[in-house]
């Protein structure tokens, strides 16, 4: 038997919460003996003609951090010591919390922090008492989704999946745990762990009300309605896996593996969880948004640019035009209500914990068929909460 006492505490405060106890095996032959070792956690805080938003996502222990694990792994990134937080601090805030894990078996480790493994939005290969596994094995996957209005033609090949879980990752080499001692990586706030999401979030935001000239007479797409249920978001080329050191595989996404998300917010009104400030600029003359999660990724640049331009993210908006309406291209009037649709390419690389906002401009009617993307010892951790950063926002035409 081997005993897990977690302590909680904000920044320089420890408060006891408790001890539990389980079972578990020695993970670690190398060297004998057991120690001691104190660590700190820490959420590492690292062109637009529309007004950028300035609401977010809100960051606290309790709304954010469902399930935490410490696997310790030796040189080669195989994991000998797997240790669950048992409680997750119920703290409105990002403060530092300090974690004692006892009788931890001695060795040279790296520690990986891993948060929300098994939650909503994530599928993986490896449980929080895996030993034995490699690092570079252990992999976080999207989840498929079961039905999805998939098109016959252009997407008979293709998966779609949720948005993205929200993963927390911190990484610590020289985790090292020495026999009969008390190893504190808590107390210097420079050995904490920072806890940093490692997954990006795409902020869609919708201007219509452009007139068109067509052979049939002005069209105008502010008829479109992004309220019905059916409207919809597409982002194609994206990574489907993650690792336990935030790399994302495959490393070159096919057009066939995508993010489809249903529903368009439609005023500015902030929702739970989130920071106060504005989502749409409706001075600006934008009518919808969207926050999506992805895994991090894209591309930037030409051929010849060095950068991957063939891995930039996809996406494909669908909002629902009324009868009457002149889809592009046709010329006869729609008889029923029906679902139209616009392309475009995102010239950008998202890196983690990243919000890249799109702003994005109807410039013509949108057409009525879905199109192939265009080619383009004891051990006492501390750890830090880090909230969303926004990057610089963009706007595409389609």
């Amino acid at each position: 038997m081997k005993k897990i006492s977690v302590i909680l505490a904000a920044m320089s405060a420890i408060l006891l919460m408790g001890t539990v106890s389980c079972n578990r095996e020695p993970a670690y032959d190398g060297l004998e003996g057991t120690g001691k070792v104190v660590i700190s956690f820490n959420f590492d805080k690292s062109e637009t003609r529309y007004t950028p938003s300035t609401s977010i996502p809100g960051t606290t222990w309790k709304d954010n951090i469902k399930s935490l694990t410490l696997f310790l792994a030796d040189a080669s990134g195989v994991v000998k010591v797997a240790l669950p937080v048992p409680e997750i601090p119920q703290v409105t805030s990002t403060a530092a919390q300090t974690f004692t894990f006892s009788n931890v078996p001695a060795g040279e480790y790296t520690g990986y922090l891993v948060a929300n493994y098994d939650q909503t939005g994530v599928t993986s290969n490896f449980a929080g008492s895996t030993v034995g596994q490699n690092i570079s094995a252990m992999l976080m996957n999207m989840v498929a989704l079961a039905s999805w209005p998939k098109d016959p033609t252009t997407e008979a090949t293709a998966t779609a999946y949720e948005q993205a879980g929200e993963i927390f990752l911190a990484i610590r080499p020289d985790t090292d745990v020495v026999a009969n001692e008390t190893n504190d990586y808590a107390t210097d706030t420079n050995d904490h762990f920072k806890l940093t999401r490692a997954v990006s979030m795409l902020r869609v935001r919708i201007k219509k009300d452009f007139p068109i000239p067509t052979p049939q007479g002005t069209v105008n797409n502010n008829l479109v309605d992004f309220e019905d249920a059916t409207a919809s978001l597409r982002i194609r080329r994206v990574g489907t896996g993650m690792k336990l050191n935030g790399d994302v595989t495959p490393e070159h996404p096919s057009e066939d593996a995508l993010i489809y998300s249903a529903g368009w917010n439609t005023d500015n009104n902030v929702p739970t969880g989130y920071t106060a400030g504005n989502l749409i600029d409706i001075a600006g003359g934008q009518h919808a948004w969207k926050d999506v999660r992805i895994y991090p990724g894209g591309g930037q640049g030409t051929e010849d640019s060095g950068t991957n331009p063939g891995d930039k993210f996809n996406i494909l908006i669908a909002g629902m035009a009324p009868i009457g309406y002149y889809p592009a291209g046709s010329t006869t009037p729609l008889t029923a209500k029906t679902l139209v649709y616009w392309q475009g390419t995102i010239d950008k690389v998202i890196a983690a914990n990243k919000i890249l906002e799109v702003n994005v401009e109807l410039k013509n009617q949108g057409g009525p068929d879905i199109t192939e993307p265009a080619e383009t010892g004891e051990l006492i951790v501390g750890v830090d909460l880090v909230p969303w950063e926004m990057e610089t926002p963009i706007t595409i035409e389609m």
